[in-house]
């Protein structure tokens, strides 16, 4: 069930991209997804392309994904 669901979600996130977001499949598998955001306008991040990889479990949408940003991004809160 979860590899259909997968192909329909990112069949229509290829076809109606939401706003500043893109994502694909990477090496054909569905489970694991790598997505591009733009930075929201009007804040420090609004010229950046941040990259992220998504891994979904096999029995997603009981499971969530997990999200891992590739780009490293600068959050005065956050240490490494």
């Amino acid at each position: 069930m979860s590899i259909q669901r997968l192909k329909k979600e990112i069949d229509l996130i290829q076809r109606i991209p939401p706003h500043n977001i893109a994502a694909w499949p990477k090496d054909d598998s569905l489970y694991n997804i790598h997505a591009t955001l733009q930075g929201p306008k009007g804040t420090p991040y609004s010229d950046g392309e941040f990259r992220l990889e998504l891994i979904f479990p096999t029995n997603y949408p009981i499971s969530p994904p997990t999200a891992q940003f590739v780009t490293p991004i600068f959050h005065p809160n956050v240490d490494p």
